[in-house]
C-alpha cells in the first residue's frame, strides 16, 4: 500500500493544475502548497540513475540529464507495467502514525485490535487530501501496516533552524 497527496502518482514529479492546487488539502492544513514541477525541470544526476532496475532504460532523447516530464512517464510506465496503481491509495494524507505497542489499553480495544496485531506494527490515520473545512470534524479511517517508508515531500513545509549569526552565511 502506498499513500500519495496529490491527485495522482509521481510526487514531486507531478505537474499539477492551478485546480489542483487551489483544492490541495495539504494547502488547506499547513497554508503553502506542495512543491511543483517548473518547465524546463531537469534532474541533476545521470539519466542512468534515475532508470529503474526491471524497465529497460529508453532513449531520453540522448542527453545526459532526464527531464521531469521523461521521468514522470517513466514512472506512469512502471506504475502501469508492474499495475501498482491499485495499489496507490491517491488525494490521502497520513494524518498520524502510531506504533501499536504505544498504544494504550483503552486504544486497543476501541481499534479492535487483538494480539496478533501488537508484533511491531503501526497504525496509520489517513483521511482525504481534497481540501476540508478545518470546523468540520472528518473522522480518519484507520489502515494497520507492518512497515511504513516515509517519502513525505520535506519541501512542503519549510523547516529552517533558529542558527546564530545565521544572517552571517
Amino acid at each position: 500500500l502506498s499513500i500519495e497527496a496529490k491527485s495522482d502518482i509521481g510526487g514531486t514529479w507531478l505537474k499539477s493544475t492551478d485546480k489542483a492546487a487551489e483544492q490541495d488539502g495539504i494547502k488547506a492544513m499547513y497554508g503553502n502548497y506542495m512543491p511543483e514541477v517548473y518547465d524546463g525541470l531537469n534532474a541533476n544526476v545521470n539519466h542512468v540513475c534515475m532508470t529503474f532496475k526491471d524497465m529497460p532504460i529508453r532513449d531520453c532523447s540522448m542527453t545526459t540529464v532526464i527531464s521531469a516530464e521523461e521521468f514522470y512517464a517513466d514512472v506512469q510506465a512502471y506504475a502501469d507495467k508492474f499495475a501498482l496503481r491499485e495499489h496507490v491509495l491517491i488525494n490521502t494524507l497520513v494524518r498520524k502514525l502510531r506504533f501499536v505497542k504505544n498504544l494504550s489499553k483503552d486504544e486497543i480495544e476501541q481499534l479492535g485490535l487483538d494480539e496478533s496485531d501488537l508484533c511491531y506494527r503501526y497504525v496509520v490515520y489517513i483521511g482525504s487530501s481534497h481540501f476540508v473545512d478545518k470546523s468540520v470534524h472528518t473522522p480518519d479511517q484507520l489502515v494497520l501496516c507492518d512497515y511504513i517508508v516515509c517519502c513525505n515531500g520535506v519541501q512542503t513545509i519549510p523547516n529552517v533552524p533558529d542558527i546564530a549569526n545565521r544572517h552571517l552565511y
